[in-house]
This record gives C-alpha cells, sequence and structure tokens, in this order.
C-alpha cells in the first residue's frame, strides 16, 4: 500500500526530475506511476525513466497498456493537447511492454483513434469529441464516423488510407468496412473507393468491389475506376490477363447483372476470377467506345449480353457518334478496324459480321460519304452475302429519293441516290429493285428538264 503523502508527491511533480527524485527514496511500481504521475509531465522523460524500472516487463503486461491508455486519455482530456497524447502511445509502442495479442490489438487501436481524430482536429474537424469518445465506440460506429466526415469533407481523404491501411489487420474492423461500403458506395465521392482499392486491395471483399463495378452508378461502374479496382483485385487472385470476351456463363451473368453485394458473395473464387477476367475486357471494350466519342459505363457493356436488339441500338449509337467525331479517312477503316476487334470480344456476338458492315455502309451511304462506303465494301472480311449492298443501297437511295428537294440527278440529293445504286456489285445491276429505283430517278430527272425547258 503506497503512503497517500507519497501520492500526493507524485501527483504534484511538474517534469520527470522531480518524479525521478522522488523514486530515490521510494520505490513505486510501473502501474502507480503511470496513473498518478501529472498529464502534463514530458511524454518522453517520463517513457525514459519507465524504460529503466527493473519491474517494467515483469509487471502485468494488460494492466500496463489498460494504464497507459487510460493516461493517453487523461492527457487529451486534462491538457487538450492530443498530439501528447500520440507521443505518448507511439513511446508505449516503443517500449514493448504488450504480452500477448490482445494488448497489442488494444494499444493500436487507440493509436489508430488518436491519429484519426488528431488529423480531424487539424483539419478543423471533429471538434467535441475526445479520445475517450472515439475509444468508447465499436468498429461499426468509428467506421460510420470517419466515413461521414471524410465523404463530407475531402480535405480529410489521406486519413482513409490510413484507416484501410489498418483494416486487413482487424476482422471486426475489416468487417464494419465493407458492410459500410456495401450499404453507402453510391454516396460516397467519385474515385474515391477506386483509389482505395487500388491502394488497399486486401481491405476489401471482392464482393464488394464487384458490386462497386457492375451497379448503376456505382463508384467503380466508369472504365477508368473499374480498372483500376478489377487490376488490383486481379493482382490479388493471380489473374493474369483479361478474359478472351465480354460475355459470363448465364448463371454466373444472372448474379453480375443483378449487381447486389449480397448475391455476388455466392460466387465462388473460380467464379470471382472469372468474372474479373470478362470485366477487365469490359474494359477495354468501354476504352475502344470512349475513342470514338461514345462514353459508356461497365453495367451498360454488361447490359447487352445476349440481347441481338440492345447490340445492334449500341452498334448505331456507336456508328452514330463516330460519325460526329471522324477527322480523316483513315478513320473510317480504323472504326471499321475496331468494330471487328469488339465482335471478337463478342461484344456484337449477337449479330453477324455482315449485320454489323451493313449498319455501318447504311450510315456512310446516308451521309453521302461515298468513297468510305466503298473503302468499306471493299474491306476485309468482303460481304458474305452481297444481296446485302444491293438491299442496303436501294433502301437509302429511296430515302435519299423520297427527301430530295430538287428532282435534277446532276446534284444535291437525286445525285446522291444515283451514286448509292452505282455501289451496288455488278452481278445486281439489273435486279428488277435496282431497275426500278434507277427508273424512278431518271423519270424525276426528265420531268424536271421539260418543266426547265
Amino acid at each position: 500500500m503506497v503512503d497517500n503523502a507519497v501520492l500526493l508527491q507524485l501527483s504534484a511533480c511538474a517534469d520527470a526530475a522531480q518524479l525521478s527524485a522522488i523514486l530515490a527514496q521510494t520505490p513505486l511500481d510501473p502501474l502507480t506511476i503511470i496513473a498518478n504521475a501529472p498529464e502534463c509531465v514530458n511524454v518522453n522523460e517520463l517513457a525514459e525513466l519507465l524504460s529503466g524500472l527493473v519491474g517494467l516487463t515483469g509487471s502485468d503486461s494488460s494492466q500496463l497498456i489498460e494504464a497507459c491508455i487510460a493516461r493517453a486519455e487523461a492527457i487529451d482530456q486534462w491538457t487538450g493537447r492530443l498530439d501528447w497524447a500520440v507521443r505518448w502511445l507511439e513511446r508505449v509502442q516503443a517500449m514493448k511492454i504488450c504480452g500477448v495479442a490482445a494488448d497489442a490489438q488494444l494499444l493500436g487501436r487507440t493509436q489508430r483513434n488518436a491519429q484519426v481524430l488528431e488529423y480531424m482536429l487539424e483539419c478543423g474537424r471533429g471538434a467535441g469529441l475526445s479520445l475517450s469518445d472515439v475509444n468508447a465506440m465499436p468498429s461499426s460506429e468509428f467506421i460510420d464516423w470517419t466515413m461521414h466526415q471524410c465523404c463530407a469533407y475531402t480535405e480529410l481523404f489521406p486519413i482513409l488510407g490510413t484507416v484501410a491501411g489498418w483494416v486487413d489487420g482487424e476482422a471486426e474492423l475489416r468487417s464494419a468496412w465493407n458492410a459500410w461500403w456495401a450499404q453507402n458506395m453510391l454516396v460516397a465521392p467519385q474515385g474515391l473507393m477506386s483509389a482505395l482499392v487500388r491502394a488497399h486491395p486486401k481491405s476489401f471483399d471482392y464482393s464488394v468491389v464487384l458490386a462497386a463495378v457492375y451497379s448503376v452508378g456505382g463508384p467503380c461502374s466508369d472504365a477508368a475506376d473499374a480498372k483500376a479496382a478489377l487490376e488490383a483485385i486481379a493482382l490479388l487472385m493471380g489473374v493474369s490477363s483479361p478474359g478472351t470476351g465480354v460475355e459470363l456463363p448465364q448463371p454466373v451473368y444472372e448474379v453480375v447483372s443483378n449487381s447486389s453485394e449480397h448475391e455476388l458473395r455466392t460466387l465462388s473464387d473460380d467464379e470471382v476470377a472469372m468474372v474479373v477476367g470478362a470485366g477487365l475486357t469490359q474494359v477495354r471494350v468501354a476504352e475502344i467506345l470512349r475513342c470514338f466519342g461514345l462514353d459508356i459505363d461497365i453495367p451498360s457493356v454488361v447490359a447487352c449480353q445476349g440481347s441481338a436488339s440492345d447490340q445492334r441500338k449500341l452498334l448505331l449509337r456507336l456508328l452514330a457518334s463516330a460519325q460526329r467525331h471522324q477527322d480523316a479517312r483513315s478513320f473510317e477503316l480504323s472504326l471499321w478496324e475496331s468494330l471487328l476487334q469488339l465482335r471478337g470480344m463478342c461484344f456484337f456476338s449477337r449479330l453477324s459480321v455482315d449485320d454489323v458492315k451493313q449498319e455501318y455502309l447504311r450510315l456512310l451511304l446516308s451521309g453521302e460519304q461515298f468513297e468510305e462506303a466503298q473503302m468499306l465494301v471493299d474491306a476485309e472480311p468482303l460481304f458474305a452475302d452481297n444481296a446485302a449492298v444491293r438491299q442496303t443501297a436501294c433502301d437509302v437511295a429511296r430515302e435519299l429519293f423520297d427527301n430530295s428537294d430538287m428532282c435534277s440527278m446532276e446534284k444535291g440529293s437525286m445525285k446522291s441516290a444515283s451514286r448509292c445504286l452505282d455501289l451496288i456489285p455488278q452481278q445486281y445491276q439489273q435486279d428488277s429493285d435496282v431497275k426500278r429505283e434507277r427508273a424512278l430517278i431518271d423519270a424525276a430527272h426528265l420531268v424536271w428538264t421539260l418543266g426547265a425547258s
């Protein structure tokens, strides 16, 4: 039992020198010193003094760690110097007095809380909370508080990297972290999650990352963010290259297209690896589309699987966008090569090569780009059936004829209609449909000529 007079002297010390003088006369155990030395005593000097005590490492480590944490909370409470509390915890860590894993975990958790609170206070946030308040938070509340603050104030983003770095080493914190992202990912600032996944992929459950990629409006659904997230997961899983195509087996596709984090958890590791490989190919598809002015997200790429109608609609959007962004004739060939590349990745798997080429030809003819149209007709692979050229040319010629405001075949839309028919292969030039279209153009031109005379 320590004499009350000694405790009174101890609590009145102004510095470590006075404390050392008391100990020279009355040896005290480390717990008594930690609990009763004033909070204003320099933390470095106190740590040095404690390190020299014979009984330090022999004392009950759990009691020592709890006392050290209580002292850190008291330093924050009574001096308002959270930075002193942080330094004190660092010195405690350096003394290596943790006897069991639970001690180290408890000390590490307090250090984490102190660092997060200190950073927030430095940024002008977190006022009104003490270290003891944060230490009292369960993991779910700590994560919710931290994420709420960081999502509201972008200047706090850097501390999230520190938190994410801790997550993988603490099961309860990891569970709370992933639960928060699963429930709140749609409100997270753009780019935040992909950056965290790239830097700390082990902190995230695969199901949470995939939900972020495949949810409409998800934080990783944009091609650039999806690429960063999927590449990080691929590295962890040993997926060395993108998949051969964008499509997934039907049962896996149904889970992915639903994009529920709960359902994504049901995928096996092999199925997750398959999704990641296909996802990297889907990212490549989105990148190609963006080159031609069509900016779509990964869920939109996935939504086309198995639907010829949806694939045709997206093809028409791509062709229209490419038409608006063209800058040279070589661009047309580049687009055709890209269309073949996209189909090779199964993006237009429900459309034949002739289907794709025919839609492209229709667009060129409607835009009166006849040289480019001829280049496309001659480009490999050739039309499997030249009847597609005949039908497309006749259809566009009739549209131009119907919308012409001048009947002269020497200029304007009427001339363009005639040029469409010239593109038809020789074997079909005597076809009844072609001859009928030419007869209409000739007749309209004759009437126009007679009227002009």
